[in-house]
Formats: structure tokens, sequence, C-alpha cells
């Protein structure tokens, strides 16, 4: 992503005394809001996982936070996204390191993914960021 300060260099002539800080702030806002209602900003995540690990964190690009998660494959398998609640009908024990074979995950942490059941292998996420 272009780093929001070169867009300055355009915006700033035509508001000559908007100080320049406000204006980086509400560039950032803006690209922010373009970002998670449009999707546009999208990146492919590999990470590694250890079973019996809950919460794994999602390395994310420097100056990036995470919209959200479009899809997620363990060792080339996809997984179901489920939400906590769901999780926590379904799957009482997902908090608790249970290892096997993953099939769904949930966001159980900001940030971050728990695969369940969990295992040793490879995540390949699809994600939607924006600048943060």
């Amino acid at each position: 992503m272009t780093p929001l300060d070169r867009l300055l260099t355009g915006l700033l002539p035509a508001v000559p005394d908007y100080p320049e800080p406000v204006a980086l702030h509400w560039l950032r806002e803006s690209a922010a809001k373009l970002c998670t209602e449009s999707g546009i900003w999208r990146a492919p995540i590999v990470m590694p996982v250890t079973a019996g690990q809950v919460a794994t964190p999602i390395p994310l690009p420097a100056g990036a936070a995470l919209v959200g998660i479009q899809s997620a494959k363990f060792n080339g398998y996809p997984l179901t996204p489920k939400s906590d609640a769901a999780m926590d009908e379904q799957h009482p024990d997902w908090l608790d390191g249970i290892e096997g074979a993953p099939f769904c995950y949930a966001e159980g942490a900001a940030n971050a993914l728990t695969p369940y059941p969990t295992a040793t292998g490879s995540l390949a996420l699809r994600v939607t960021l924006k600048p943060a």
C-alpha cells in the first residue's frame, strides 16, 4: 500500500492552510474506511501453528490492521469459520488445546486465530486489511 504521507503532496496544495498532521489523520481515516467497506486491500499470510496452541497470533504487515479473514486452510485443507458463540455451543472444549486434524476455526482473540482441533502444520490465510 502507498504510504499515506506521499498522498499529502497532492492534497495540501488544494488546502494550503490546513495543518499537515490533521490532513494525514483524515487521509488515514478515509483509507481505513475505504479498505474496510470495499475489502480492496487483500493479502495472503502463511503461518506455522503448533498442536495444543490456542489463539495463534496472525502476523500482519507493518502498518496494517486486520479487517477480516476471507479463507483459511490447514496444510491445504479448507477450514470452516465459526463464531466464538458457535464454538462455545458446538465444541465447548475449543479453548482447551484439543489435538487432532483441524476442520474449523474461530477468531477467539483480536488478530489471532484458533483452529479446532489443534495440530502442528501450516495455516494459509487470505485476509483483508486496512491501515493501522
